[in-house]
């Protein structure tokens, strides 16, 4: 008589819930990520302030309803008005924002429900992009990884175009996942609208795109043209980049201004002694600035290389290393307010302040230019790793060490198992892009933005432990003499 032999308990609840459907795995877990969510949003306050984020979707919801029309957001200035001009790739959080205008309820209760449904978004986005990957365990693991990013929490009680960025992540690979595989219109035009929305979250985005496309076209040139000539290829549009990120600082800003000589009368100045001069004639030695400019056109930028964002890159890199705390950044804020407060810079503009900037940072760079591309994989390990010089608890330490560790170990198994198939290279573009970008621009000052560096490793690198060993090759004259 043949007796069947007994799985133990846990093994077979295990093998009891991976039967469920997807949707019960994705049930299962945000009902325990939201409320865990949703109560420390509550008890710590939603915070509906910042840079601007907050204010511009308030009055673009004020057009939603009539009371404004979108001519005078622009024309009245302020925080909203700079936003929408300066900081073209992340409106898509104030237009969500904005919906608050047309429901009518609170601009806090907004900003609580719009960070849950998008942290949802998260989960269940991740959940079905690690399904089109590996099986429904792999799929959990990842979800469950998602769920134990601790900073996901605590950047939920905030109004920042952040909470978007993560949550779209998942939905932009799944997207272009989804159209490697089937191919079809439909998916394609899919993966086309989640392109679209996921370039409107942070200029990070607009890296990762050209990156998954580099990696799209290398993959379709790869049957015609050799893996020298790809390369070569990828160099050029490196260089094409770089060209273009010198041709903005090298072009002086050429608003005009109005400055009186202070060379003029000792009595009050006559009308002879005031002029309108383009900015690049303008000495402080010479000029003084007049309170009343004359008024600037509307604009929109590209903010990723609008000269502001690239000057600040480069003064974070050159000026600073680790940015423990938030310091160094402080301390460059700090010197720009404090020579914005100077008589003779009064009144800069953006672009004005952004190219004095510039000319600061780039001597800096210049007399040890080595050390400054050696601070580039410091400050990525940095970002990896900060439990390694970060003073946090021991329980924050600990944790971070295992969860970073097992990120690490599964990124390189996947490495060495991997057949390195173009979703999955499409994938291990967005986290490296993200990585490659913080670890150049050294002004994540909080590790606030290294989440989405994370949130890509999540999706990822626990595939190395679902792979199996690639299968060694026999040489053939081995094999004959056997």
């Amino acid at each position: 008589m043949r007796v069947l032999s007994q799985s133990p308990p846990i093994q077979r609840i295990r093998s009891g819930f991976l039967a469920c459907n997807s949707l019960t795995h994705v049930v299962s877990i945000l009902l325990i990520f939201i409320p865990l969510r949703v109560f420390g949003s509550l008890r710590d306050g939603i915070v509906a302030e910042g840079d601007g984020v907050v204010v511009a979707g308030v009055e673009l919801g004020r057009v939603w309803v009539g009371e404004l029309s979108f001519g005078q957001v622009l024309s009245a200035g302020g925080l909203a008005a700079e936003f929408i001009r300066e900081r073209t790739t992340q409106l898509l959080y104030p237009l969500l924002i904005s919906l608050q205008g047309p429901i009518g309820w609170s601009v806090e209760t907004h900003i609580l429900v719009l960070n849950t449904i998008l942290g949802a978004s998260l989960i269940a986005g991740s959940y079905y992009l690690a399904l089109r990957l590996g099986d429904k365990a792999y799929a959990f693991l990842v979800a469950l990884l998602m769920c134990s990013l601790t900073p996901l929490y605590w950047i939920a009680r905030f109004g920042i175009p952040d909470n978007l960025f993560y949550a779209m992540i998942p939905l932009f690979g799944l997207s272009v996942v989804n159209w490697y595989q089937k191919k079809t219109r439909k998916s394609l035009i899919i993966m086309i609208i989640g392109v679209i929305g996921f370039a409107m979250t942070r200029p990070e985005a607009i890296l990762v795109i050209l990156a998954v496309t580099l990696v799209s076209a290398g993959n379709f040139l790869r049957r015609y043209l050799s893996l020298r000539f790809l390369l070569a290829g990828a160099c050029l549009s490196l260089a094409m980049m770089c060209g273009a990120v010198i041709a903005v600082l090298n072009s002086i800003p050429v608003e005009t201004m109005l400055v009186t000589f202070k060379d003029g009368p000792a009595t009050v100045p006559s009308l002879k002694a005031t002029a309108s001069i383009n900015l690049s004639d303008f000495d402080p030695t010479i000029h003084v600035r007049v309170q009343k400019r004359p008024p600037g056109s509307s604009s929109f930028y590209w903010d990723l290389l609008s000269r502001g964002h690239i000057s600040w890159g480069l003064a974070m890199s050159s000026q600073t290393l680790l940015n423990k705390g938030g310091a160094e950044f402080d301390r460059l804020q700090f010197h720009y307010s404090r020579l914005v407060g100077d008589a003779s810079f009064e009144g800069l503009s953006t672009d004005e302040l952004a190219y004095v900037m510039s000319s600061e940072a780039i001597p800096v760079i210049q007399s040890n230019p080595l050390w400054y591309v050696m601070k580039i994989p410091i400050r990525g390990l940095a970002l990896l790793f900060p439990w390694t010089y970060q003073p946090w608890s021991l329980p924050h330490v600990l944790y971070e060490a295992a969860y970073t560790i097992f990120l690490s170990i599964g990124l390189i198994l996947l490495i060495r198992r991997g057949g390195f198939q173009v979703q999955q290279l499409v994938l291990l573009a967005i986290p490296f892009t993200i990585w490659l970008f913080l670890s150049s621009y050294g002004i994540d000052n909080d590790l606030k933005h290294r989440n989405g560096i994370f949130v890509g490793l999540n999706q990822i690198a626990p595939l190395g432990f679902f792979l199996a060993p690639r299968s060694r090759r026999i040489n053939p004259e081995i094999d004959s003499h056997r």
